[in-house]
């Protein structure tokens, strides 16, 4: 895992945010993709969280906003979100997002939030992570090179 000195820091921190306000979450992308066994280094946090959620976190979290709460789309990407920036290390809290099917060209509605969650430790830290299903879903429709990467070592693990 290629790691921002802080990042351990920031990770205990948005946690303790989240249990602090009773906030359900759920770890995605490469940091759960790392978890599950890909050994691909991840670069920030993406965290989903429910829409309804952001109101009860915004007084913690408003102070290290980099973007948003705010749409953001580009070419692969549709998503109601906000990015943090703590402690040197960028954490994208997810509330809502469509992807772009790299195979049909169409956009795929990401379920969001779904429990059950898978439960690993990370720095002997609690975390639910998106299921591995759905998580190697959205990564096979989304088709680049680092999520087949993925994908094929969550086989593995």
């Amino acid at each position: 895992m290629a790691v921002q000195p802080d990042t351990k820091r920031a990770l205990r921190w948005i946690v303790g945010v989240f249990r602090k306000r009773n906030v359900s979450f759920q770890i995605t992308g490469g940091l759960a993709a790392s978890l599950y066994g890909s050994p691909r280094p991840w670069n920030d946090i993406d965290i989903l969280i429910r829409p309804t959620s952001l109101r009860r976190i915004l007084p913690d979290v408003n102070r290290h906003l980099a973007f948003g709460p705010a749409q953001y789309r580009d070419q692969r990407f549709d998503a109601f979100m906000a990015t943090l920036k703590i402690y040197g290390t960028e954490i994208d809290l997810v509330m809502e997002c469509r992807i772009r099917n790299r195979r049909t060209g169409g956009w795929y509605q990401t379920p969001g939030l779904t429990p059950p969650s898978t439960w690993k430790h990370l720095w002997g830290i609690r975390l639910p992570l998106e299921p591995k299903r759905e998580l190697m879903r959205i990564k096979q429709i989304l088709g680049r090179k680092k999520d087949f990467e993925d994908v094929a070592a969550m086989r593995m693990g």
